[in-house]
């Protein structure tokens, strides 16, 4: 086989050789040109002795597809010898006509090819071999130039050539490569453009290193960057579920680029993960030089769970070869820390709020850098946990409302609800947001008790509150004016009652008094207290045992003493110091008198307007009254503005 190609190798050179000093005659031996092939704007020169004779006219005439394109004279002066340029790219006919007659007249084929340089691709091997390919067909021939020896010419059928840079440099050196279309037998290809190419000389082929897997929107690609050396051949391989069954992807070649980017497409990136490696490939050797480390990409699901967001993942088993380290999570584009380990492939985030959506994207991290980016996952959190229940509602009443405080609740809520029941039945919920809650419509007449419940902003709606009742005071007077009062026991705290307490205030709203209670719902206030005030206002207010709670209080009433106007049944007026008069008493809390007093006959004996008087002495204008019956009749105002009237009889009595 190696005496065939080097048969075939002098045969070229031969070849070249000839083809660079042989004659072409044309179809009838009249003339001869140098070259009948070549590439565009070929100068091909033209040998006819008839022309040399200076007595003799010599034109010619060139035709492409039998349309005259030139038409010129030969110069005798030039012997015989002249150029034609010949372009663009076609096939021609060259017609040389001699003197009148024609015998000398002929024609010659010339065919001009397009001047482009040759695609072709240089690929590294080990060992110091380069890999040459041509990947056109415009020329028949192609003459490869590695600048360290003669050139190599092959023809287009088998445009391949391996080259032995000697000695193989010890570390990847880059090299010089030149390949020229060769157009054969007849050709001038001096004016041929030459492509050059860089490649890279390597003893041992470097193995390629991806740096990044992403997978893309919408999930259906997969985006890998990797690092590359020029002129190499890398195959890149897919793997899918797992690490190990690799199947050749694309065939990757650059004669320049130092990193490449390949699309894995259509395919089902969010249920499956696809792992990748890249292969170094030796065309000399046709055998797989070395392998980049594996790096897969990581198919995350997330899924909103009960007050938590669960994160689960496949991807390959870290091995050697699957250098996975480490996972980043991603939470709302924030990595969270610390990272976790690959397996178990899970994870649990507690650190979320209900109805807020979070983005999660995992980072697969690798050693030496390569990173692996998941597809991101949202998700919305949810909490149907049940709220506890509003604990401890104190009740301030407040002439015809009620206002209702709590503390503020463990759970955030949004909105409030209460129910409020009237004579035990049950009302529409009515709902608001503001605290505190005021209902402006309270009886005292009607047993009333408020129950609250709420809904947090998850949508869960509380356990109902305790049933929060106002106090409902009342209280009565007896005849002589002692204040019994009663009210009804406070519920809405789950913290145990403290005391009751009553407070006392006159009718300038000036507090009084304030008489602990202790718990029982019963209160007496005897006549002697504060005698002088008529108006008594009482309100009750009870405190828990948490001092932290507001207290709660009923309302008032006003309880109104009365004058109590009182008169002796007879007097003796004797002057001895005792009943000398009579008087009308227990005037306390009156404003106004007016007292008149009568005999049997109708007669006014006396009258007085002034409630400080000593009384009737018995006498009218000076005169003893006799023995008898009397009557009076009295008028009063009291403080309150209240008018009374209290008439009787009496009996004036003259001791003997």
């Amino acid at each position: 086989m190696k005496a065939l190609s080097l048969i075939f190798t002098v045969w070229l050179i031969l070849l070249v050789t000839h083809v660079a000093v042989a004659q072409f005659p044309s179809n009838n031996g009249k003339f001869t040109a140098d070259a009948v092939k070549g590439c565009d704007t070929l100068k091909v020169w033209i040998t006819n002795t008839p022309c040399a004779d200076l007595t003799v006219s010599c034109s010619y005439r060139v035709t492409r597809n039998g349309t005259t394109v030139k038409t010129g004279e030969f110069d005798p002066a030039d012997q015989g010898k002249d150029s034609v340029w010949f372009y663009p790219a076609g096939t021609y006919n060259l017609f040389i006509a001699v003197g009148t007659d024609g015998i000398n007249n002929d024609d010659i084929r010339v065919d001009v090819s397009p001047n482009a340089p040759p695609s072709f691709e240089a690929y590294s091997c080990d060992g110091g071999d380069v890999f040459m390919k041509v990947t056109d067909t415009r020329y028949p021939f192609y003459t490869f130039d590695y600048s360290d020896g003669p050139p190599v010419t092959k023809p287009a059928v088998s445009a391949t050539d391996i080259h032995t840079y000697i000695p193989a440099p010890a570390i990847p050196t880059p090299r010089t490569v030149k390949v020229t279309g060769n157009n054969g037998i007849g050709a001038n290809d001096a004016g041929c453009l030459t492509k050059t190419a860089t490649v890279t000389v390597a003893n041992t082929l470097p193995v390629a290193d991806i740096r990044r897997v992403e997978v893309l929107d919408p999930g259906t690609s997969i985006k890998v960057d990797f690092d590359t050396d020029p002129s190499i051949q890398y195959r890149f391989m897919v793997a899918t579920n797992n690490a190990t069954g690799f199947q050749q992807y694309a065939t990757l070649y650059s004669d320049q680029a130092t990193n490449m980017t390949q699309m894995v497409t259509n395919v089902p990136a969010l249920s499956n993960y696809y792992c990748m490696r890249v292969n170094t490939f030796n065309p000399c050797d046709n055998v797989v030089a070395g392998s980049s480390p594996i790096v897969c990409s990581l198919n995350l699901t997330a899924t909103a769970q009960n007050n938590q967001n669960d994160l689960t993942w496949s991807t390959a088993a870290a091995t050697a070869a699957h250098p996975l380290t480490d996972i980043t999570i991603l939470k709302n584009d924030a990595a969270l820390s610390p990272n976790v380990a690959p397996t178990p492939a899970a994870y649990t985030d507690t650190n979320v709020t209900c109805k807020e959506q979070y983005t999660y994207r995992l980072t697969g991290n690798y050693t030496g850098g390569a990173q692996s980016l998941s597809f991101p996952k949202s998700v919305t959190a949810f909490s149907n946990n049940i709220p506890p229940a509003i604990a401890d509602i104190s009740a301030l009443v407040d002439g015809t409302s009620v206002t209702l405080t709590w503390p503020e609740v463990a759970v955030p809520a949004s909105t409030f609800s209460v129910v409020k029941t009237v004579n035990s039945v049950p009302g529409a919920a009515q709902e608001f947001t503001a605290l505190p809650f005021i209902d402006p419509a309270y009886a005292t007449t009607d047993p009333t008790c408020y129950r609250v419940t709420y809904t947090d902003r998850c949508g869960n709606t509380s356990l109902p509150s305790l049933d929060a009742c106002p106090i409902q005071l009342g209280g009565s007077l007896r005849p002589d004016n002692t204040v019994d009062l009663t009210w009804s026991a406070y519920s809405g705290w789950t913290s145990p009652l403290s005391t009751y307490s009553v407070s006392l205030y006159d009718d300038g709203g000036n507090l009084l008094e304030t008489t602990e209670a202790g718990n029982v719902t019963t209160f007496t206030d005897p006549s002697t207290n504060h005698p002088d005030n008529q108006v008594c206002t009482y309100v009750i207010t009870a405190r828990a045992t948490d001092g932290t709670l507001d207290p709660s209080v009923s309302n008032t009433i006003t309880l109104i003493k009365a004058p109590n106007l009182y008169y002796p049944t007879g007097f003796t007026p004797n002057r001895d110091g005792t009943n000398d008069t009579f008087r009308v008493f227990g005037q306390r809390y009156v404003v106004s008198f007016d007292m008149k007093i009568f005999n049997r006959w109708g007669e006014m004996m006396y009258s007085t307007n002034d409630k400080e008087d000593a009384g009737w002495d018995g006498t009218y204008k000076g005169n003893l009254q006799p023995e008898g019956t009397y009557v009076f009749r009295a008028t009063v105002v009291d403080r309150a503005g209240r008018t009374f009237e209290k008439s009787g009889a009496f009996y004036l009595l003259r001791k003997k």
